[in-house]
């Protein structure tokens, strides 16, 4: 309030365009606030019954479900306490990206002999390599190419 206090010398639209700023600022802040919250809750939610339950509960004490969706063997546990389940398929295509950047970026440095920019930017034939759409080729029958440029980045 102290900047809007310093600000009444300002026209009545200019201090109502500041004043819907600041608002808008603070619901973005509050939403913000509310989201990290939410990310390091205690609590999570029930599959089953949707009941909120301590985040380290394996079993929801009211309707006696599993914690995890999925009712099975160990690869399941051991993926359940690393990569929680609400983000999992994000957790994986994130991971895809990432790995291909990695691959993709160590292949280019290998092929011009050094890094390739500023941010580690990947030249077109390594890109081409790796699946990128190039039309000569998808013609030619690799219709895949469709499908990889989606998980390829020529940098940061």
């Amino acid at each position: 309030m102290g900047l809007l206090r310093s600000a009444m010398n300002l026209s009545p639209r200019l201090q109502w365009k500041l004043k819907r700023y600041i608002r808008q600022l603070r619901e973005r802040m509050d939403s913000a606030r509310s989201f990290f919250q939410g990310m390091w809750s205690q609590q999570r939610m029930c599959p089953a019954c949707r009941a909120l339950v301590n985040r380290r509960e394996k079993i929801c004490p009211l309707c006696n479900e599993r914690m995890t969706r999925f009712k099975g063997g160990a690869m399941e546990r051991l993926l359940s306490a690393f990569v929680p389940e609400q983000s999992r398929y994000s957790v994986f295509l994130l991971s895809a990206n990432v790995l291909l950047y990695v691959m993709t970026l160590i292949a280019s440095m290998k092929a011009t002999g050094g890094p390739g920019g500023m941010l580690g930017s990947i030249d077109g034939f390594t890109l081409v390599r790796f699946g990128a759409k190039y039309g000569i080729l998808i013609r030619l029958g690799e219709w895949w190419r469709f499908i990889t440029p989606i998980f390829l980045h020529a940098s940061l």
